[in-house]
């Protein structure tokens, strides 16, 4: 009787391992148990999986915070409302307009000014913000005329500064805000003195010495680069510059002047010339062209 009851214990153990399925083994077992804790309820739905699981009952959702919009000052709003309504200007609009320009020419320090201490000196509240130079207060070269030609090309006058023998080029950035032109020039340079004394600081018969050096500017000459924020003028049709542009030199850097960037040199203020046909449209109090 025992060895019969044996018997069918064995039976019913072997009759349990065949029903059972064999286990497999976990070979990352810390990084499936990890990702099994962090996984989402499949029984939520896809609202409740957006509102979030960690989010309390007095919580505000995505789209109440969306809706609370931030308290703008007025001048904060009338510059959105300037932005949202000024269109994007075409390039085809500028083919064929005349521009008179100034030139307030600073030129590129030959030596590095943080370490220069015969630098020219710079009054904070003269200097100008937006190019960082301490530039001229009457423009070194006038009524400059530029001319923008098809095919993204622009004619230059003759002056102490340009050749007026190379054609240069004109390009309207991606959002049609700026645009940017190239000019040949013959170079610019200018020289400041600095005259000074050195007091002695330790005790010593010597008398003080006086020290005269000077520090140059200058622009090589090649083509320089003109950036200025351009948008529709009063008039329907005609494009004016919204403020003053910035003067661009190329200068080299690195080994064998393998980099390059484009370093500010001076500002311009630029000033669309009409023709005599649309000038007598408009009333004869109006000036030709916006001065900025």
């Amino acid at each position: 009787q025992q060895q019969n009851q044996q018997q069918q214990q064995q039976q019913q153990q072997q009759q349990q391992r065949q029903q059972s399925p064999p286990t497999q083994l976990s070979m990352n077992f810390f990084k499936e148990l990890l990702g099994g804790a962090f996984e989402n309820d499949p029984t939520i739905s896809k609202e409740d999986r957006v509102k979030g699981q960690l989010e309390g009952p007095n919580s505000k959702s995505q789209e109440e915070r969306r809706r609370e919009q931030v308290v703008l000052t007025e001048v904060q709003r009338a510059w959105r409302e300037r932005q949202a309504g000024s269109p994007v200007v075409v390039p085809d609009r500028l083919v064929g307009t005349v521009w008179s320009i100034d030139l307030y020419l600073a030129g590129v320090p030959n030596k590095d000014p943080s370490n220069d201490l015969f630098a020219s000196r710079t009054n904070i509240s003269t200097r100008d913000r937006q190019s960082n130079l301490d530039l001229p207060a009457e423009p070194t070269v006038s009524s400059l005329m530029v001319e923008f030609l098809e095919n993204r090309q622009c004619r230059v006058g003759a002056s102490p500064l340009t050749t007026g023998r190379v054609l240069g080029e004109w390009r309207v950035s991606d959002d049609g805000a700026t645009v940017r032109f190239s000019m040949d020039t013959l170079g610019y340079s200018r020289t400041v003195q600095t005259t000074g004394s050195i007091a002695n600081v330790f005790w010593t018969d010597e008398p003080e010495k006086s020290v005269q050096t000077s520090t140059s500017y200058s622009i090589p000459p090649g083509m320089i680069y003109g950036d200025v924020p351009i948008g529709y003028g009063t008039q329907p049709g005609t494009v004016q510059a919204q403020s003053d542009g910035i003067l661009r030199v190329e200068q080299r850097m690195g080994l064998l002047g393998a980099a390059s960037k484009l370093v500010p040199c001076g500002k311009f203020t630029a000033t669309q010339q009409f023709s005599s046909s649309s000038s007598s449209s408009s009333s004869p109090n109006e000036n030709n062209g916006r001065a900025i």
